[in-house]
């Protein structure tokens, strides 16, 4: 048998679909599993860095900070696996400040525009290892209920690698606001008007795909920036309620993991007739 025969024989194990799908579970699941690891709920997820294991039904449990870092590396590569759908334009749909700056420009956005997709998956994905490897400083200013403040750490270095950890982190839920809010949303539009024509059976699901999408990436979009606000404004942090940071964090990876699992099209978001 040829090889060409071979390859047309060999099933594909993880397609965008399932590359979805996983990213999704892993972020949904990740301030669960650091909560039961710790056995105590920790002063936020990135905290769990620095959290000893507290289960104490098994001798042998992952730390918090194996869960943290592992989920963080597999949720990277599972982003820089992930290609997308390719955008191509021509060179009359590119802005004219790029035919400015000459041909070379224009055919560079051209192919940015082609693999934007891809692109920002990968920068996703480095993004989840950056803040794996930079830890949050341990400890905080307002104890355990210190709600976005970049805490405070023992010397300059620590400081400077807490700050590359939010810096990274901010990047890699922004790549969530991009693909909710351009990405997903630029395949689902042409579907809604379509499905129209068609009956609400079918326009159903796609408008709750929609309403999902849009929820996801503003709410975290409104995140970010109340974090990146209150870290500029609040040296000291906002106390309010008991591991706020944790609760915070856990509702950023909820709607992030909401994304992602909304757009791998399970059945009850699927419209009739796809696959």
């Amino acid at each position: 048998m040829s090889n060409k025969q071979e390859d047309s024989s060999v099933s594909i194990v993880f397609d965008h679909i399932a590359i979805r799908r996983f990213i999704g579970v892993i972020a949904l699941i990740l301030p669960l599993l650091v909560v039961v690891a710790a056995w105590d709920f920790p002063d936020s997820i990135s905290a769990s860095y620095h959290t000893p294991v507290g289960f104490p039904y098994t001798p042998y449990f992952p730390s918090p900070r194996d869960i943290f870092v592992g989920s963080l590396f597999i949720i990277g590569a599972f982003l820089m696996s992930y290609k997308g759908h390719e955008h191509p334009i021509t060179p009359e749909q590119v802005g004219g400040i790029w035919h400015k700056l000459g041909t070379k420009a224009v055919e560079l956005r051209q192919w940015q525009h082609k693999h934007e997709e891809d692109i920002i998956s990968w920068i996703g994905g480095i993004s989840a290892w950056m803040v794996a490897l930079f830890p949050t400083a341990q400890g905080t200013e307002c104890s355990d209920v210190i709600l976005f403040s970049m805490g405070a750490a023992p010397d300059a270095i620590a400081q400077t690698v807490s700050i590359v950890h939010l810096s990274f982190a901010a990047i890699l839920f922004l790549t969530t606001v991009y693909f909710c809010l351009v990405a997903f949303k630029r395949r689902l539009e042409p579907k809604i008007r379509r499905s129209l024509l068609v009956g609400s059976a079918h326009s159903a699901p796609l408008h709750r795909r929609r309403f999902l999408y849009n929820l996801s990436g503003w709410a975290t979009l409104i995140l970010i920036a109340a974090i990146g606000l209150s870290g500029v404004f609040l040296k000291n942090g906002l106390c309010v309620i008991y591991n706020q940071t944790y609760w915070a964090e856990t509702v950023m990876l909820v709607l992030f993991g909401i994304a992602w699992f909304t757009a791998s099209k399970p059945p009850f978001l699927r419209e009739p007739g796809a696959q």
